[in-house]
């Protein structure tokens, strides 16, 4: 047991070696209910740590709770996760609305990774864009609160635009290399929303949802690319994932996936002396850490489930 014990804190230190700094609430799975100042009775729940844009939202905020932050609680959720809204059906509608974070990291990831859905504009020919913004700041050059309000960022921000609706939740992915080995403070990770309208009186609206927002850090290996005493496949993944041993003196002992967040989602333990066949028809799509324990130490795969 105790040998055991050992061995699945190597793990957990071996995948988190580099990972030093979380998102705050980065799953959207803690929100808080506040109560609107202008009604009472009016409630409405905004996610820990994240803050709107007060422009486009306070007005609405007081007036009926109506905003950019809500709560999403559907089964394909992992848990719950956010919704972004630029507008409400029937009620006042802007060209654009935002929320974002700050919070203090010094440990430049190599990306930062998520899930989304969006609906595109509901006025037809419109194109709107879902808009993810992150940069790092010294405490030196940090732009003040006030610039996320107004959706202002740095020359350096990493920026990147959706256009394309979906109804299912897809990956993605922001690289930010380009920060490593610069002295950083902070990130600010910011969710934008801007119509495509020409018409600023009549924007119309759309929505998006986020969820497993994370850092994604290199994990660390015992071993490089080259001396892997296995191999995995397919990836991407569907149905069944398959290891290979192909070192004979080097069994497979466990195997386990977590997800984004760091939260263990499969284990199993090995027998096979050639091809260990691994079952995740049953997962969600999006992206999980294969780690591998063999009698040499434990290695690392990134895979990829997609139905």
């Amino acid at each position: 047991m105790k040998k055991f014990i050992v061995l699945i804190l190597g793990m957990i230190l071996g995948y988190l070696g580099n990972a030093q700094s979380e998102i705050p609430n980065g799953g959207f799975d803690y929100f808080t209910e506040y109560e609107s100042g202008f009604f009472p009775g009016i409630h409405y729940l905004l996610p820990d740590e994240w803050t709107e844009g007060i422009i486009p939202n306070l007005f609405g905020r007081l007036y009926n709770g109506e905003g950019f932050f809500y709560e999403y609680t559907e089964p394909d959720a992992n848990g719950s996760a956010l919704t972004i809204r630029r507008g409400v059906p029937g009620q006042l509608q802007a060209p654009y609305n935002n929320g974002f974070i700050r919070f203090e990291c010094s440990d430049v990831p190599e990306k930062i990774v998520g899930r989304y859905k969006f609906s595109q504009s509901d006025l037809v020919g419109i194109v709107d864009t879902l808009r993810i913004v992150s940069y790092f700041e010294n405490v030196a050059d940090t732009l003040p609160v006030s610039a996320l309000h107004f959706r202002e960022f740095p020359d350096t921000a990493v920026i990147l635009d959706i256009t394309d609706a979906t109804d299912d939740f897809m990956l993605f992915e922001l690289d930010m290399t380009p920060f490593q080995g610069i002295d950083v403070d902070y990130l600010s990770i910011e969710f934008v929303m801007l119509t495509g309208a020409n018409d600023q009186l009549n924007p119309g609206f759309s929505y998006a949802v986020i969820d497993d927002l994370s850092l994604l850090y290199a994990p660390l290996s015992v071993e490089n690319e080259a001396t892997k005493p296995f191999v995995v496949y397919p990836n991407p993944v569907t149905n069944n994932l398959y290891i290979k041993n192909i070192k004979k003196d080097d069994n497979i002992s466990f195997v386990k996936l977590t997800d984004t967040s760091g939260r263990q989602v499969l284990y199993k333990d090995c027998t096979a002396l050639t091809i260990e066949k691994i079952p995740v028809v049953n997962l969600s799509n999006g992206m999980y850490m294969l780690t591998v324990i063999t009698q040499s130490g434990e290695y690392y795969e990134k895979i990829i489930k997609r139905n």
